[in-house]
């Protein structure tokens, strides 16, 4: 399916047509009051009106941080923090996932950790009192789960289109 093709398919959720562009969802954004650059009611008049252009390539598709702020102050109801997860989903669909999330997934697939568990990580836990994390992680089930969704093939496609090795 072409970016243009899932874009239209999250358009076309009528809920979205409702939004009149008060500008509450930005008003209540966290993200976009430490980032005035992100501006989600623009993004969703990009989606209505049909100006695609570059917006899965756009990294700012990424930040939600999906507190439903938006969802709870929209006169509207429009979850656009929902409509933000189609967007990423989408994003990843077409190869354009930011450099640090694919490394993030990779990790995942490979350890079954988003981040390594490294000496330092159990010293500072031993600091905290806290037990070390020797859980078992049955990487095998993640592989199968990483195959059954085809996340293996998106992964190397979005490494591919940044120039990365097919690992």
């Amino acid at each position: 399916m072409s970016e243009r093709e899932l874009l239209k398919r999250i358009a076309s959720d009528k809920n979205l047509l409702k939004c009149y562009q008060c500008g509450t969802c930005v008003g209540g954004c966290p993200v976009s009051r430490t980032l005035p650059q992100y501006n989600p009611r623009k993004i969703l008049e990009s989606l209505i009106t049909g100006e695609y252009s570059d917006l899965l390539s756009d990294k700012l598709v990424w930040l939600c941080a999906y507190c439903h702020s938006c969802l709870e102050r929209c006169p509207q109801r429009i979850g656009l923090s929902h409509v933000f997860v189609e967007l990423k989903n989408a994003s990843f669909k077409t190869g354009n996932v930011p450099q640090g999330i694919l490394e993030e997934v990779m990790q995942l697939v490979k350890s079954g950790r988003t981040a390594p568990l490294t000496p330092a990580v159990e010293r500072r836990r031993s600091e905290l009192n806290l037990p070390p994390l020797n859980i078992s992680i049955d990487v095998g089930e993640i592989q199968r789960i990483v195959e059954g969704t085809h996340l293996d093939s998106l992964l190397k496609a979005a490494r591919r289109k940044r120039g990365g090795k097919d690992t």
